[in-house]
């Protein structure tokens, strides 16, 4: 009897836990930072095909999953190539903070198409006055 009463009260406890879980685990949306864009310099590095134009394609490519990879909205999201594999992505409007780690976890954690990224660096553009 007691084996049967805490069954069925581990059961009835099962859909308490799995709401409490997607509420701690749910993303929120954040206030937005006051700044004009976001920036994340990164370097590619490609395995196989090392030419200017294949690293190009990989580092276009890596940026364009990575910035779809975060909460908001980030249309205008350009990507610079700088030199020896560094590129640098600026997302307008500026990224939450929760959006801008998802970035450069995203980038860092990508080793897809034998491309690998490792990020230099990221900051936040301020708005002129």
């Amino acid at each position: 009897m007691v084996a049967v009463a805490a069954a069925v009260g581990g059961l009835l406890l099962v859909p308490v836990l799995w709401s409490a879980l997607a509420d701690a685990t749910q993303t929120r949306a954040e206030q937005p930072p006051d700044a004009a864009s976001t920036t994340m310099v990164f370097r590619v590095e490609t395995y196989g095909d090392r030419s200017e134009g294949a690293v190009q394609l990989a580092a276009q490519d890596l940026w364009e999953t990575c910035r779809r990879s975060t909460a908001a909205t980030n249309d205008n999201a350009t990507l610079n190539r700088m030199n020896d594999g560094v590129y640098t992505g600026v997302i307008r409007p500026a990224l939450p903070s929760h959006d801008v780690m998802r970035l450069r976890g995203c980038l860092q954690d990508a080793n897809t198409n034998r491309t690998s990224a490792v990020v230099l660096g990221d900051g936040q553009a301020e708005r002129r006055s």
